[in-house]
């Protein structure tokens, strides 16, 4: 029965869409809550809805669920392994430029998200061994072969041999910023090397696949015995704009050559997520139900370029009958966006503010705060 509501929120709910051509619909990172989604489906005759991915799948799911009276959370796993073929190892191709091959079919997504729901399965004992927690995948994905449970695929999620980098997070810089790293290689040589490098940078998915390439680097250096070499790599955000606007990370690798002994090749990567330039949120000091609201949100330019098509979208259950969209003038290079707009409460209690700031440079920048409606 839980099954056929997963096939129900990927088949008849929501459509699938991981390219960068959203036209049709909405991208997935403009959906702040499960609310819009369904009243939307409602609303057109349970026509699907356009577009969602893996945490937009399992929020839909958790709601339904929790409609129907299942406990349910969602569950987000970092560095989420995915094993197409079920052996357990993440396959990843680089050619001799250090550029991560696009026709990979093994990755490790930077994020993907589930469901778990508590629930008897009489099904598998009947002693009641199994029951609890069991989890619940929304998002349309390949299945385990011969598995009815698609045990392996999930497995496969969060175990993975690289253990050493399943499961890292790495500091972010901000969008809008340039990017720096430092590529640091260590010596237990007691002769000097000289070592060819290549220094590669690509976009990302979220789902670990390649999009475009951002820049090479190629350098030579001498690496000392018992000294670390540290080599600045440095990604100008005019470089990489354009680039990254679909984009979630960047993969930054190292390919690196003995050139006394070619036989000694080295590889190393590292995958960065930007993070969002600041927004904030002001709402009015008291807020009552069926009385006015205030709500106030500044958001300042942070590159040196006009933003274009700018909206703001405000929701929250509680606060918002449905989304209130504003469509925006052009904002400016380093110029303050003010926008004050106001709605009228009809529910008491805690309830949570979501802000998304949409532009062409900037996709779905989001923030929320939490406001304490009075009786």
């Amino acid at each position: 029965m839980i099954d056929k509501y997963c096939v129900l929120i990927n088949n008849d709910v929501l459509e699938g869409n991981w390219s960068n051509d959203y036209r049709y619909g909405k991208p997935p990172t403009h959906w702040s809550g499960s609310y819009a989604i369904l009243k939307q489906w409602y609303a057109s005759l349970c026509s699907r809805v356009k577009y969602g991915q893996c945490w937009v799948f399992a929020g839909v799911m958790c709601s339904v669920m929790r409609l129907l009276g299942i406990p349910c959370r969602v569950v987000t796993n970092f560095q989420s392994a995915h094993d197409t073929n079920q052996n357990l190892i993440i396959d990843n191709y680089y050619d001799e430029y250090g550029i991560k091959d696009k026709a990979t079919r093994d990755s490790i997504w930077n994020f993907h998200v589930w469901v778990e729901g508590w629930m008897r399965r009489p099904d598998l004992a009947d002693d009641g061994r199994y029951d609890g927690w069991q989890v619940l995948d929304a998002t349309p994905q390949e299945k385990s072969e011969a598995h009815t449970y698609d045990t392996m695929t999930k497995y496969a999620n969060i175990l993975s041999p690289l253990s050493d980098y399943v499961g890292m997070q790495e500091s972010t810089p901000v969008n809008g910023q340039d990017v720096n790293l430092k590529l640091v290689l260590n010596s237990d040589s007691i002769a000097a090397r000289k070592l060819f490098i290549n220094i590669n940078v690509q976009a990302m998915r979220y789902t670990g696949k390649p999009v475009a390439n951002i820049q090479n680097q190629v350098v030579e250096k001498e690496l000392l015995p018992g000294k670390d070499l540290i080599i600045p790599i440095l990604v100008p955000y005019s470089t990489y704009n354009k680039r990254m606007v679909h984009c979630e990370s960047m993969n930054f690798s190292a390919l690196i050559t003995d050139l006394q002994n070619e036989d000694n090749i080295y590889l190393g990567s590292k995958c960065v997520v930007l993070k969002d330039p600041p927004m904030t949120i002001r709402v009015s000091d008291e807020v009552r139900v069926n009385q006015e609201m205030t709500v106030e949100v500044a958001f300042t330019n942070p590159v040196n370029e006009i933003l274009r098509d700018c909206t703001l979208t405000l929701s929250g259950t509680g606060l918002f009958k449905w989304e209130e969209i504003a469509r925006l003038p052009d904002l400016m290079p380093n110029k303050k966006l003010h926008v004050k707009m106001s709605t009228v409460p009809y529910k008491s209690g805690e309830k949570t503010l979501l802000v998304d700031f949409d532009c062409a440079s900037f996709r779905d920048i989001k923030t929320s705060c939490i406001v304490h409606v009075n009786p």
